[in-house]
């Protein structure tokens, strides 16, 4: 049974669902250090975290406008005088929040991806029944080493050897 509520810790819920583990971080415990799967696994956990604070942010933000627009539902408009600036910014900042946390959850999908195909046959099967969430590439995107001839393991082995280790914030949007 996952331990995650999906309406308050979306991206700890998908891991759980996935690998049947309750911590996201226990992906890359016991692992070797520079073992892909060590790696991926950490990458897995940032992920699920940065989806989990930004949905929370989100839910904040929604809570925060949802209180503000409560004197319309009453009918109160006398009240809502000089309120409009606070409304205008509140829609985009939400809009944002909502486009930041989709970006964060399609980078989780794609690090948890990863993480099933690096792991052996024995272990690739999805801890849950239900359908597992798969993210396909598209052939425009320039991620070319990532789904030809297997190379996305030869690359985890080049980055391995070199100590070099790329990540991109979901949060922040930098590498």
């Amino acid at each position: 049974m996952n331990p995650h509520d999906p309406a308050k810790r979306p991206g700890a819920h998908l891991v759980a669902e996935e690998f049947g583990v309750e911590d996201p971080w226990a992906l890359s415990d016991n692992r070797p250090l520079r073992d892909p799967l060590d790696l991926v696994g950490r990458m897995v956990a940032e992920a699920a975290r940065d989806v989990d604070e930004l949905h929370g942010e989100l839910t904040r933000a929604a809570q925060s406008a949802i209180e503000l627009l409560e004197p319309f539902g009453r009918g109160d408009h006398a009240s809502m005088g000089g309120w409009y600036g606070i409304l205008r910014t509140t829609g985009p900042q939400i809009e944002l929040l909502v486009a930041r946390r989709g970006a964060a959850y399609e980078q989780l999908t794609r690090a948890v991806s990863t993480y099933h195909r690096l792991l052996p046959e024995s272990d690739a099967t999805p801890a849950s029944k239900g359908p597992r969430q798969s993210v396909d590439l598209a052939p425009e995107q320039d991620n070319n080493w990532a789904i030809a001839d297997g190379r996305q393991f030869a690359a985890l082995e080049a980055v391995e050897a070199d100590g070099l280790r790329f990540h991109q914030s979901a949060v922040y949007g930098y590498t």
